[in-house]
């Protein structure tokens, strides 16, 4: 469940989109509102503002299995880090319904 914006940071969001020195065509579609909202042209910047991310059971696969390819990847010369079946695996298992 996430929480509703305070009015003034709704405020803020919707003067950062007005003062935007590239503004977007998305920008009148963005729902200002929205905690899990983001600027698509740069993302960070409302993070101080409660951007949010949902994890699944593949993100916290990709959590422990990423830097144990990226080792083995320096010791062995490999590029395992680097597949796309690590990919494929983390939207599988990010499907999956616990």
């Amino acid at each position: 469940m996430t929480r509703a914006l305070p009015s003034h940071v709704i405020e803020v969001r919707l003067a950062l989109c007005r003062k935007c020195p590239t503004p977007c065509a998305q920008a009148a579609t963005i729902n200002h509102a929205d905690p899990c909202a983001e600027c698509p042209l740069t993302p960070r910047r409302w993070t101080q503002y409660g951007r949010c991310k949902t994890y699944g059971l593949g993100d916290l696969v990709a959590a422990v299995a990423q830097p144990i390819a990226g080792a083995i990847d320096r010791v062995a010369g490999t590029q395992i880090k680097s597949c796309g079946g690590c990919a494929k695996r983390r939207e599988m298992l990010n499907r999956v319904q616990l």
